[in-house]
Parts: C-alpha cells; structure tokens; sequence
C-alpha cells in the first residue's frame, strides 16, 4: 500500500469514489503540497475547489484521460510511457511548469504559471498545449522531444532549445502569426521549428540564433514558416558556429 501522502489508482473512475484508489480511500479536497498522484487510466477530478499536489505521475501506454475541476502543481508532471494522455481539467502552477514525458501528453486548458515560474520540457515525447499559455512567465527550456502550441506569450523574450545525442528539442507551432520571440538553438544533435499551422504561415521576426552544430526545420505541407534571419553565435575569441541545416517537410 503506498504511503498516505500517494494516492495511486487502482481503475478508472471519480476521485471522490474509494474504489478509484489502491488505498481504498479518497484524497480530501483540496490536496495538499506534499501529496502525489500516481494516475493509470481516464479519471475525473469531482473533488470540490482546486486540488493541490506536489507531483502528477500519468502512467500505462494506453490511452487515457483526466478531467474534472482544477489542479494546483507545485511540482513536476511526467509521464515515462509511450502512452496518450489528455488533460483537460484546468491546470495552474505557482513556481515551475516542468515536464518530462517519454508519450503524447496534451492539456487542453491554458497553463497558468505564476510568480514568474519556469516552464521546463525534457524526455523524447510530445507535450501539446492546445490554447497558448494564460500568460506570461520567467524562462523556457526545451531539453528534448517536441512542444507543440499555437502561440508564445508575452514572456520570456527568448526560448532556449538544447538537444543532445538521440534527444533533438523541437518547438512546432500550431497555428498561424507573427513570434516576435528570441529562439535560440544549442546543441550537438538537431535543436529545431517546426509548423503544423493547417496550411498557414508562421513568421518569426525576431532573431533566431544558433549556437551549436545543426539546426533543423520541419514545415508541414501548405505551412510557410518565415524567418527573420538565422544568425550565428560569435565568441569573443571571433570564432563563430557554423550550423549545418535541416529542412524536413514539404511546406515553404
């Protein structure tokens, strides 16, 4: 039985009915900083107000989803399986919007981060946000796999992307606009943009800037995906990268 402060699923159901948990007993509402959710399969919050947890584990590889009243996450949300998991309860986060998940993990309701929090993606799967964020937050850091959502808010000025061996960053736009945000691409594999706009054209009038040994592109047939320019990084010693290019896709 796993510890009080873990609530693990037992099968699909409401949060509020026992026979939802391993435990035999419904979490109270309201949650609390120190409690975790260990999810397996589709399950409503009915819990009244928002539910506060330290952590959000979605597991299994089949697909599955959590809906209901709001959530407050104080800490990371990952996902370790190849599996296809929904959100569609309200999601709201005090400090840090870090992810890491090896599936397809999509939330269908804005992101609120708060208190100029980080937004942090890592693992090799796809985290789609169907709405852009619900505002503005401090930094962003793309370690792997690809974040797909329609537009960027306000802050930060730039996303930083990093892509390692066998771990490429990607961030895939939706929809079609103007970014008028900094991208910056590191990395030794290939860092890169994509647009999946549904035939319509991005266009990113800041800089883009890579640091690194590659840069990818990816556009979706009917997309056009516009560049301000592509610079190189330029060291104080005068070295400069010297990015070799990646155009997948048959959009523009």
């Amino acid at each position: 039985q796993p510890p009080e402060n873990v609530f693990a699923q037992a099968g699909a159901g409401s949060w509020s009915a026992s026979a939802t948990w391993q435990s035999g007993a419904a979490p109270a509402a309201g949650g609390g900083s120190a409690l975790l959710l260990r999810l397996t399969a589709d399950s409503d919050n009915d819990l009244a107000g928002s539910f506060l947890a330290r952590r959000l584990q979605l597991l299994g590889t089949a697909a599955a989803a959590l809906s209901g009243n709001a959530l407050t996450l104080a800490g990371p949300v990952s996902q370790p399986s190849a599996g296809d998991w929904t959100v569609s309860a309200p999601v709201s986060v005090p400090a840090a919007f870090t992810v890491d998940n090896a599936g397809s993990l999509t939330f269908s309701q804005p992101i609120g981060i708060t208190n100029s929090g980080l937004f942090v993606k890592s693992g090799s799967g796809t985290l789609t946000l169907l709405q852009a964020f619900a505002n503005g937050f401090g930094t962003a850091y793309l370690y792997g796999g690809t974040v797909a959502l329609p537009a960027l808010p306000a802050t930060p000025a730039a996303w930083e992307l990093y892509s390692s061996a066998n771990t490429p960053a990607t961030l895939r736009f939706t929809a079609p606009g103007t970014i008028a945000r900094r991208i910056n691409l590191y990395g030794s594999d290939f860092p890169g943009l994509g647009v999946a706009a549904g035939g319509g054209t991005v266009t990113l009038s800041d800089w883009t800037v890579a640091f690194g040994a590659n840069a990818a592109f990816d556009v979706a047939g009917g997309d056009t995906l516009s560049l301000r320019q592509l610079l190189r990084f330029r060291l104080d010693n005068g070295m400069a990268s010297a990015p070799a290019l990646l155009k997948t896709g048959p959009g523009t």
